[in-house]
């Protein structure tokens, strides 16, 4: 199924790619195909993982589970940030 989606969406971008360089020229859609690849860069790079931010954060409370269900407890994997 993803396959023939991928199929046809590519067959797709070949006619609407032909149809778009037909009516303004090729050196106009070159230019508007790096326009996009300039904002995509700018929008990159305003995600937060972009930025060195570490996204996972630590609970403040621990989930009520005793010992036997969190085995990696007292191995130094689980604790949070030093405060």
């Amino acid at each position: 199924m993803i396959t023939n989606v991928a199929i046809v969406g590519s067959m797709t971008g070949f006619v609407i790619g032909a149809l778009v360089v037909d009516s303004i020229g090729l050196p106009r859609t070159i230019s508007f195909l790096g326009l996009g690849l300039l904002v995509s860069i700018w929008l990159v790079l305003q995600l937060p993982e972009t930025r060195g931010r570490n996204l996972v954060g630590f609970a403040t409370e621990p989930l009520a589970l005793d010992a036997t269900d969190r085995p990696w407890m007292g191995t130094g994997l689980a604790r949070g940030p030093e405060i």
